[in-house]
C-alpha cells in the first residue's frame, strides 16, 4: 500500500531555512522535499562561532533565535532591529504605531536615505525576516518582503554582488515552494555557477545551493538528476557545512527521502537515524527540524506497516502542535502522517477526518491550486467513496482532476518530454482513482461515465502528442532561428545515439561526457517548446463527450479501453479494465467491465499467443478479451478502438465468433490513439498522390547468415511493390542488400512512403550487467525501452564479431532512439514489414514504447507494424496485395482490409495474415 504524504512547510533559520514541498511517487512513498534557504550571516558574521552563544545586538540575537528555531522571539528582535532604520517620530503618523511587525516596519524605512553600509544592513534584516514570514506559512508577505529586498539590493549594491545573488537563492526556494517551477527552475540555473564562481565548490552557499536545486529537480519528477546532486552536496558537505550546524543532516534528510521513494527502505532508514541521531549530538533535539525529520521517519515507519508507528506519529503531532500552534502546514504534514495510516489500515473515516484536517490548514496556507491541496482532496474523495458518500467523493474527486489539468497546462509548456514523462507518472496515479470510482459508481450514477470518458482523451497519449504537437508547431513556425535551435537539438540527440551505440573506452577516448551531453539536449529541448509556445497556445486538447459523439455516424461506434489499477476496497491490488462505447444516440457511454485484468495480461494472453504460434483455432480469445463488448456493437459496420494495456499486444481483426466468423470479416476496425481523432482519421486524404514519392528498403545483407537468417521473400516483395508504384507514376527509390544500410534511411527527409523489410526486435529484459547489446550500451539500454527496439540493415552482424563499419555510426542497427530524430513530417504511411516491430514496453495511458512510437514521433500519419514472427511468404503475398488494392481503391485501410482477407483465403490461420495492424 503506498503511503502518501505531503510537504507543505518552510523552516528556515538565519544560517539555513528549510522548505518542505510535495514529492513523487516510486516505489510506496510520496515525500516531503527539504530546500535550504540561505540568510546573509553565514560566512559572513558568524564563520566557525557558536551560534548558540552569540548574545550581541537585537539582530544576531535575533538570528540566535533563528538558529534555535525560537521563531517568534526572532520575529519581536528584528522588528526592534528594524525600528533603529525608521523616520522621525514627527514624520509618523498615528496609525504607524499599529505597523510594528518587521512586515510594517520595513515599509515605513525610507531605503534612499541610508548609505551602502546601511544599506547591508538593513536589507539582512528584511531578508532574514522574510525567511521568518516563510516559516510561519504567512507566503504573500514572505514574498512581498523578498522582493522588496531584492529590488533595493540590485539597485544598489549590484546584481552581481554577493547579497543580491543570497537574495536571488532564497526567491529560487520560495518560487518552488510556492509551486512556480518554471521561475524556480529559471534562478537555479543562473545562481548555482554563480556560486561556484564567487565561493567555488567547497563553499557551504553552493552546497546548499545544490541541495535545492536538486529538491527543485525532486519536484519535477527528475529523480536520477536529484539524486546526482544530493550525493554530490553530501560528499562536498564534509569539511565544507559547519560542524557546529545541523545542514549536514538536513542534507542526508533529503537523501533519505529519495532513497524512500525509490523503494530503497534501508538506506532510507539509516539516514534517517543518522541525521536524527546528528541532531541530537549536536543539541538540536530542541529545533523544529528535529520534529520535521521525525515526520518523514514515522512515513517510512507507516510504509513498512511498523507496529509501534501510530504511538510515534501522535507523539510527534502533539510535540509540533505545542510548538507552531493549530495552524501550522507542519503540522498538516505531521497529520498527513496520520491520514495515511489509517488509509492503509482502511479506516477510511479516521482517514476522512484526519485529511480533512490537513486540508482545512493546507487551504490557508497555500490556497486552492496548491497540488499538496489537489492530492489531499483527492484522498479526502477516496475515503468518501469508500464510505459509500458518493455526492461528496465526486465532488472532491472532480475538483483534484481539474486542477492536475490545469498544472499540466502551465507546466508542461517548460518541460523536456522525459521531465513530462516524470511529471504525468507522478500525477497519474490519481486520475486512475477517478477511473475506478467511476466505474465502481456508473450503474446508480451512469452519467459519471461522460466525466471518466472525457477525463480519458483528454489525458491518453498526453505526453506523445504533447511532442509532436511542439514538433510541428517548430516546422511550421517558418521562424528560422526556432528552426535552426529545433535541427541543433536532432544533431545532440543523433551525437548521443552514436555515443550510445558506442563502448566506454571509446567514449572516454574522445574525452565525452555523456550526462553533460544528455543535459544539453534536455536544455535544448526545454528553450524549444517554451519557444514554440509563442506560436501557439493551445495546450492538452480537451473535447467532451457530444463533440466526440457528433462525429459518429448512424453505423459507427467508438471504444476506449482503460486499463484501472484498483488500490482500494475489494478490489485492492486487482487490475481492471473498462470499455466505454459510444455510438450516436447513446445517452452516455456504455460500460463493459473486465474485472479479470490480471488473467487478461497473463494466462489468457499466453493462450492466445499460443494458440497464434500454434495456428491452432481459438474460440476463447473472443470470449476473454471481446464478447461483452460485441453485445453493445449491433448495427455497426465500422468501429474506431482506441486501446489500452493488453489489448496492445492483441489483433482485434483476429479474434474468432462463436460462429466460426472472425471480426475482420463481421465489420470494420479502424485503430486509433485517441477516439477524439475520429474526425481527423476520417479527413485525412484518401488517394496516394502520384506527386509523392515512395523510399523501399530492405532484405539488406547483414554480414553473417548464420546470426541473422537472409530473408528472400523480402527482396521479391520490394521489387514488386516498386513496379506496381512505378505503374501509378509514383516515384520510388528502392535499397537492396549492400545498399540498404542505416544510413540512407536516416538521411531520407518525408517520403509519401517508408516501407521498410527486415528483421525487427525488441529485447523485453537485460539481465547483462555491462557492455554492450545490440549495438548500444547495456547501461543504458536498461533504462530505455526505445534503445532495445528496432531495425536491421546491412552489416548488422558485424556488431557480434567486432568488425564494426568504418562509419562508427552505422553500425547496421536503426533503435527506435534514432528513429525519433528522423523527419517524416510529410510521411502518409510507414510500413514496418519486419517481426514484431509493434512490440514494446506498453505504458498504460500512452501505448506502446518502441518503433510505432517513434515513428510516430518522427512524424508519419498512418504506421502498419507486426505483433508477432511473421512468415515470410504471407508477408510477402499481404503487402504486394495492399498496394494494388490502395492504388485501386484509393483508402489506404479498406486496402488493408482486403489484403488481410485476400491472404487468409490461402492462409487460413491468423497467424499468417493477423500479425500486421494499422495505426491511424
Amino acid at each position: 500500500m503506498r503511503a502518501i504524504l505531503f510537504s507543505l512547510l518552510c523552516i528556515l533559520s538565519v544560517q539555513a531555512a528549510h522548505a518542505q514541498n510535495l514529492g513523487h511517487n516510486k516505489g510506496k512513498a510520496t515525500q516531503q522535499k527539504y530546500s535550504i534557504s540561505f540568510a546573509d550571516q553565514t560566512q559572513v558574521v558568524y564563520d566557525g562561532m557558536d551560534i548558540k552563544k552569540i548574545h550581541q545586538d537585537f539582530f544576531l540575537s535575533g538570528d540566535r533565535a533563528y538558529y534555535t528555531g525560537h521563531y517568534i522571539n526572532a520575529s519581536g528582535r528584528y522588528m526592534h532591529a528594524l525600528k533603529g532604520f525608521l523616520p522621525s517620530e514627527s514624520e509618523m503618523k498615528f496609525t504607524d504605531s499599529f505597523k510594528m511587525t518587521p512586515y510594517g516596519v520595513s515599509k515605513m524605512v525610507k531605503d534612499d536615505k541610508l548609505y551602502d553600509e546601511q544599506i547591508k544592513k538593513f536589507t539582512a534584516l528584511i531578508n532574514a525576516s522574510a525567511l521568518l514570514y516563510q516559516t510561519r506559512g504567512k507566503f504573500v508577505k514572505s514574498e512581498e518582503m523578498m522582493m522588496l529586498g531584492l529590488k533595493i539590493r540590485g539597485d544598489r549594491l549590484g546584481r552581481t554582488s554577493p547579497e543580491f545573488i543570497n537574495s536571488l537563492h532564497n526567491l529560487a526556494v520560495l518560487k518552488k515552494n510556492l509551486g512556480d517551477y518554471a521561475e524556480s527552475e529559471r534562478i537555479f540555473s543562473y545562481i548555482v555557477p554563480t556560486l561556484e564562481k564567487l565561493y567555488t565548490k567547497n563553499s557551504q552557499r553552493y552546497v546548499i545551493a545544490l541541495n535545492n536545486q536538486a529538491m527543485l529537480f525532486a519536484e519535477l519528477g527528475r529523480t536520477k538528476k536529484a539524486i546526482s546532486g544530493l550525493d554530490a552536496a553530501i560528499q562536498l558537505s564534509e569539511g565544507t557545512l559547519y560542524d557546529n550546524f545541523i545542514d549536514a543532516e538536513r542534507i542526508k534528510t533529503n537523501r533519505a527521502i529519495l532513497a524512500q521513494e525509490q523503494g530503497d527502505f534501508e538506506l532510507a532508514g539509516e539516514l534517517y537515524r543518522s541525521a536524527i541521531a546528528g541532531m541530537e549530538q549536536k543539541g538540536f533535539d530542541d529545533h523544529p527540524d528535529y520534529n520535521n525529520i521525525l515526520i518523514y521517519y514515522g512515513a517510512l515507519l507507516v510504509v513498512n506497516n511498523d507496529p509501534n508507528v501510530l504511538p510515534f506519529l501522535e507523539e510527534t503531532r502533539t510535540n509540533i502542535q505545542r510548538k507552531y500552534g493549530g495552524k501550522h502546514p507542519l503540522l498538516a504534514k505531521a497529520i498527513l502522517n496520520t491520514a495515511n495510516y489509517y488509509l492503509q489500515q482502511e479506516d477510511f473515516e479516521a482517514a476522512k477526518t484526519a485529511f480533512e484536517e490537513a486540508l482545512e490548514i493546507l487551504q490557508t496556507a497555500f490556497g486552492d491550486e496548491h497540488k499538496d491541496v489537489l492530492n489531499t482532496l483527492n484522498y479526502i474523495g477516496i475515503c468518501e467513496w469508500q464510505l459509500g458518500q458518493i455526492a461528496s467523493a465526486k465532488q472532491n474527486l472532480d475538483r483534484s482532476v481539474k486542477g492536475y489539468m490545469t498544472q499540466i497546462e502551465v507546466i508542461f509548456t517548460t518541460m523536456s518530454e522525459a521531465e513530462k514523462t516524470q511529471f504525468w507518472r507522478a500525477l497519474k496515479p490519481n486520475v486512475d482513482h477517478y477511473m475506478a470510482f467511476a466505474v465502481d459508481i456508473a450503474d446508480q450514477y451512469p452519467e459519471v461515465l461522460r466525466s471518466a470518458y472525457e477525463l480519458q482523451i483528454k489525458t491518453k497519449g498526453i505526453l506523445i502528442n504533447s511532442t509532436t504537437r511542439t514538433r510541428q508547431k517548430i516546422l511550421n513556425s517558418k521562424d528560422t532561428a526556432l528552426i535552426a535551435l529545433y535541427n541543433e537539438f536532432i544533431r545532440t540527440k543523433n551525437l548521443l545515439a552514436n555515443y550510445y551505440s558506442s563502448t566506454k573506452e571509446d567514449i572516454a577516448e574522445d574525452k565525452i561526457d555523456l550526462t553533460e551531453l544528455e543535459a544539453h539536449a534536455n536544455e535544448l529541448e526545454k528553450e524549444l517548446v517554451n519557444r514554440s509556445n509563442d506560436f501557439d497556445q493551445s495546450r492538452v486538447e480537451s473535447i467532451s463527450f457530444s463533440t466526440a459523439q457528433q462525429m459518429l455516424q448512424a453505423d459507427e461506434a467508438a471504444i476506449e479501453i482503460i486499463r484501472i489499477p484498483r488500490k482500494f476496497g475489494v478490489s485492492r491490488g486487482q487490475v481492471h479494465y473498462a470499455a466505454l462505447v459510444l455510438k450516436s444516440h447513446f445517452d452516455e457511454p456504455k460500460l463493459v467491465l473486465f474485472n479479470n485484468g490480471e488473467e487478461l495480461e497473463t494466462m489468457y494472453m499466453k493462450l492466445y499467443k499460443n494458440l497464434i504460434r500454434l495456428k491452432m483455432e481459438d474460440q476463447q480469445s473472443y470470449v476473454n478479451y471481446w464478447a461483452p463488448i460485441e453485445n453493445l456493437l449491433s448495427g455497426t459496420s465500422k468501429v474506431y478502438v482506441s486501446v489500452d494495456g493488453v489489448y496492445n499486444s492483441l489483433n482485434i481483426n483476429t479474434l474468432l465468433n462463436p460462429e466460426g466468423q472472425y471480426l475482420i470479416d463481421q465489420r470494420e476496425y479502424r485503430m486509433i490513439p485517441n477516439t477524439k481523432y475520429i474526425n481527423d482519421v476520417r479527413s485525412e486524404s484518401l488517394n496516394f498522390h502520384a506527386d509523392k514519392n515512395a523510399v523501399l528498403i530492405g532484405y539488406p545483407d547483414y554480414g553473417n547468415d548464420e546470426i541473422f537468417a537472409p530473408l528472400p521473400g523480402t527482396r521479391d516483395e520490394l521489387q514488386a511493390i516498386n513496379t506496381t508504384l512505378n505503374e501509378e507514376n509514383v516515384e520510388t527509390q528502392l535499397y537492396l542488400q549492400n545498399a540498404a544500410t542505416k544510413s540512407n534511411i536516416v538521411k531520407i527527409e518525408g517520403p509519401g512512403i517508408l516501407h521498410i523489410a527486415t528483421h525487427g526486435f525488441f529485447l523485453p529484459d537485460i539481465t547483462n550487467e555491462d557492455g554492450m547489446v545490440m549495438g548500444v550500451q547495456v547501461s543504458k539500454a536498461q533504462n530505455n525501452p526505445l534503445l532495445r527496439s528496432g531495425l536491421l540493415f546491412s552489416g548488422a552482424a558485424n556488431i557480434f564479431n567486432e568488425e564494426l563499419s568504418l562509419n562508427a555510426s552505422d553500425n547496421g542497427i536503426l533503435n527506435a532512439y534514432e528513429v525519433m530524430n528522423m523527419n517524416l513530417s510529410n510521411t502518409d504511411l510507414v510500413i514496418m514489414s519486419a517481426c514484431e516491430t509493434g512490440t514494446g514496453e506498453i505504458i498504460n495511458g500512452e501505448g506502446v514504447y518502441g518503433l510505432s512510437r517513434s515513428f510516430q514521433v518522427a512524424g508519419s500519419k498512418k504506421i502498419i507494424m507486426s505483433l508477432w514472427k511473421v512468415n515470410d511468404a504471407a508477408t510477402k503475398e499481404l503487402m504486394t496485395s495492399f498496394y494494388r488494392y490502395w492504388m485501386a481503391l484509393g483508402d489506404p485501410q479498406i486496402a488493408f482490409r482486403k489484403a488481410q482477407q485476400k491472404v487468409k483465403e490461402e492462409f487460413e490461420a491468423p497467424y499468417y495474415w493477423g500479425a500486421f495492424v494499422m495505426m491511424n
